[in-house]
């Protein structure tokens, strides 16, 4: 028999690694920008996948290498580890960077200006503020007063702004712009004023526009400071009426204007009536008194004088004496009246040496002797008043003897 030789069996035996490798992560970071930037260095342990077998490799497949600028939002981390046999195991993590610093924003300074003429405002510009943030995407709004080239109006503006980053941080900034009214009101008062008096009256009703002043902004209130109001009774003379305009800043403009009466009215006075009287017994005059005129005005201050002729109470000499008097008031303006005095001389003569009765003869001439002699002696009289001349009507006469009978001459006492 033959004995067979049997061939070694070899066995292959294949053992494969299905068991996949290992890796854990870090947790999850939160954490704030750098200062300044826009992203954080972020530091972190690497993981290192682990394997039931050597030659397994770990690779970051997404995000950042720990030490990097994480920007800011969510980095994804992930890594992988593969084994010799490919198995792959994966870990993610998340690094957070939160944008926690606030956007800057600066305003320009305060601004102060006065009005622009004949308005109540003034047009002003300015430097319009932009935020600036360590991240882009930040946006800038006006959320008070106006944009630069308006019209701000008398007083203060306060004009805000606000800046807003992507993450909603926000920072504002305010400046003030005051306008001041710098420009006076306005205010015109009527022309001057002259007039007369209201007859009867040491005054005059006036009327005029009351003047009301104007202003580039509203608010202005006119007084009158002096003076009297439209449709007063002004008085003989000057008044000087003045108005004030304050507009709501404070600003003043005044004007004035003068009320002149003239006291055009005469004054009045009114004389006795005529008198007519006899001397005083033995005088060549007569005492006369009278109710002495004064004069009367719608103004005050008038003055009554005696012009001509003499005062009540005084002695009148015989005649006709004229006595006037004047009355002149404030005004200067005068009115005159006179009346007379008369004194007649009623007191007859008296005979000092009277004339006597005289016979005469002719002569051997065919004359009346003396006659002429006779006609010529001075015979005297005497009177109340001065100069008597005595006078006699022989005119017509004859000294002629032829003539017969009794003639007769009569011989008059008379003053002159």
């Amino acid at each position: 028999m033959l004995l067979e030789t049997q061939q070694p069996v070899v066995l292959h035996v294949t053992v494969n690694d299905t068991e996949d490798p290992a890796i854990t992560c870090p947790a999850d970071i939160t954490t704030s920008n750098d200062t300044g930037d826009c992203s954080a260095v972020v530091t972190y342990t690497t993981p290192v996948g682990t394997d039931n077998c050597t030659g397994a490799t770990t690779t970051q497949t997404a995000g950042l290498p720990s030490g990097s600028a994480f920007p800011v939002g969510t980095t994804t981390n992930t890594f992988e580890v593969t084994d010799a046999a490919g198995n792959t195991t994966t870990c993610s993590f998340d690094c957070n960077g939160n944008d926690t610093e606030d956007p800057a924003i600066t305003c320009p300074a305060d601004i102060t200006t006065s009005n622009d003429t004949g308005d109540c405002s003034a047009v002003v510009t300015y430097t319009t503020p932009v935020g600036t943030d360590n991240c882009t995407g930040a946006t800038t709004t006006q959320t008070a007063g106006l944009p630069s080239g308006s019209a701000f109006p008398v007083g203060t503006t306060t004009n805000t702004f606000e800046v807003t980053d992507a993450a909603g941080n926000t920072a504002t900034c305010s400046f003030d712009v005051t306008v001041n009214d710098t420009e006076d009101p306005a205010i015109t008062c009527p022309a001057d004023i002259t007039t007369s008096n209201d007859t009867g009256d040491c005054s005059a009703v006036v009327t005029y526009t009351t003047p009301v002043g104007t202003d580039n902004c509203t608010g202005a209130t006119t007084t009158q400071t002096a003076g009297l109001p439209s449709g007063s009774a002004f008085p003989v003379g000057t008044t000087t009426n003045t108005f004030e305009v304050t507009d709501a800043a404070g600003n003043t403009t005044i004007c004035s204007f003068d009320v002149t009466v003239n006291d055009t009215e005469d004054p009045a006075i009114t004389c006795p009536a005529d008198i007519t009287t006899s001397n005083d017994t033995g005088d060549c005059s007569a005492v006369v008194t009278y109710t002495t005129p004064v004069g009367t005005d719608n103004c005050t201050g008038a003055t009554t004088i005696q012009t001509a002729g003499l005062p009540s109470g005084s002695t009148f000499p015989l005649g006709i004496t004229a006595n006037e008097f004047e009355v002149t008031d404030a005004a200067g303006n005068t009115t005159s009246c006179s009346f007379t005095v008369t004194v007649n001389d009623t007191e007859d003569p008296t005979w000092v040496t009277p004339p006597s009765d005289l016979t005469v003869e002719c002569d051997g001439n065919g004359n009346v002797s003396e006659f002429d002699n006779w006609l010529n002696i001075t015979f005297t009289g005497t009177d109340n008043c001065t100069g008597v001349t005595v006078t006699n009507d022989s005119s017509g006469l004859s000294d002629d003897c032829g003539a017969t009978g009794t003639e007769t001459v009569t011989f008059t006492a008379d003053r002159f």
